[in-house]
């Protein structure tokens, strides 16, 4: 249990009390699915690492770990966006502490132990979209903000020759069952009934099926994802572990397959502890699988770090359908704001501002509900889906 909070603030206090007070308020006025996907993209400005450090005081041990997490948390926030991840380290080595300083609100160390000679804990620092990619424009790098179309995974398992794929006996289920952190690739495991597992056994076969689409449909997805992870023992060493994962993918704007890859686990006296070999390999073949998922959509969804704005009319029926498309705009994390200019019965006129290229925000703007398409001087034009357009829209929405 954490015994004592350290905040080192990057704003002045009362002005970061203040920003919070006004976040959850923003929050809480917004629709379910908004606070859902506003939260994802907290979640990736949000980085929290564990810190360790020699130190004679904690005082010491804090100042020690403040200046550590400053650039790991901002290495990890870069891995998360800049799609060339070796120049996005290069950089994160190259600024000085002021320098990333600048791109964040706030820095907390919370203590968790100190013995006197030992300082553990874990750092936690927010970065600033509009700061961060305003340095990664500067920097000429490139970027993904666009939310990918989420999947419905199905994992199976092979181990000593016989396929798993149920409970409890799929263990490679079973890891993609506790904490899944994507960032950008949303990821749901199937959970399937006993009425259900002839359904995934079809899909399985064809990614493509009609079995396969009505699991997409029932998990509120728009793909599929089938990983196989298959073990490997070295017979002239017991103690070697290896693990094969491939994958393959059925989803417009993805490529057909995840490239295969292996992960391997030897035991050391680090790997010594209560946690079971296998176990430990399976979560570590996870946290690859969804690196290499997200490294395959910002690779697809390249593009500048450069803040575009554009204008965006709502084409209406009745002024009381303006709360609809208001509602979609804001479940849209691609927008990163908006304002309202003006609002008659029949139109309303919105100012945006966006990072994503236009035929992505296009397609991001369809998967919120939205009919959109672009006026002659490249703004856009929006109007709400009927239920039916809704439907067809949501099974083809990744890329254009």
């Amino acid at each position: 249990m954490y015994r004592r909070i350290s905040v080192v603030s990057l704003l002045p206090l009362r002005s970061f009390l203040r920003l919070s007070f006004a976040v959850l308020l923003a929050l809480a006025l917004l629709p379910a699915p908004a606070i859902a996907q506003q939260n994802r993209l907290e979640e990736a400005l949000f980085v929290s690492l564990p810190v360790r450090v020699n130190a004679t005081s904690e005082a010491e041990g804090k100042q020690k770990a403040a200046q550590i997490a400053l650039r790991t948390t901002f290495a990890e926030a870069l891995r998360r966006f800049v799609v060339d991840e070796e120049r996005a380290q290069r950089l994160a080595r190259s600024l000085s502490e002021r320098q990333i300083r600048a791109l964040g609100e706030t820095l907390i160390v919370e203590v968790e132990h100190f013995d006197g000679e030992r300082f553990i804990g874990q750092a936690s620092v927010r970065f600033v979209l509009e700061k961060l990619f305003a340095r990664l424009h500067k920097e000429g790098l490139q970027v993904s903000f666009a939310v990918a179309p989420s999947f419905v995974l199905i994992p199976v398992f092979e181990r000593e020759g016989t396929t798993e794929m149920w409970p409890p006996q799929n263990l490679w289920l079973s890891a993609w069952k506790t904490e899944n952190k994507s960032w950008l690739v949303p990821i749901t495991p199937i959970e399937a009934t006993a009425a259900e597992r002839l359904t995934v056994l079809d899909a399985v076969k064809d990614l493509q099926s009609m079995q396969a689409s009505l699991l997409v449909k029932q998990y509120r997805a728009q793909g599929i994802a089938l990983l196989l992870a298959t073990t490997e023992s070295d017979a002239d060493d017991p103690s070697s572990l290896k693990l094969h994962v491939s994958g393959r993918l059925h989803q417009q704007g993805f490529p057909a397959e995840l490239p295969p890859f292996s992960v391997e686990l030897e035991h050391t006296s680090e790997d010594a502890s209560d946690v079971d070999p296998l176990s430990l390999l399976l979560a570590r073949a996870r946290t690859e699988a969804l690196d290499r998922l997200n490294r395959l959509w910002k690779e697809q969804t390249a593009h500048a770090a450069k803040r575009r704005r554009l204008r965006i009319v709502a084409e209406l029926n009745a002024r009381e359908e303006w709360k609809d498309v208001e509602r979609a705009l804001s479940a849209t994390p691609e927008l990163v704001d908006y304002g309202l200019r003006s609002l008659s019965a029949r139109q309303a006129h919105v100012v945006a501002h966006h990072y994503v290229s236009k035929s992505l925000l296009k397609v991001a703007l369809t998967r919120q509900g939205l009919k959109v398409r672009s006026l002659k001087d490249g703004d856009l034009a929006v109007t709400l889906l009927v239920p039916q357009e809704r439907d067809a829209s949501s099974a083809d929405s990744a890329l254009p």
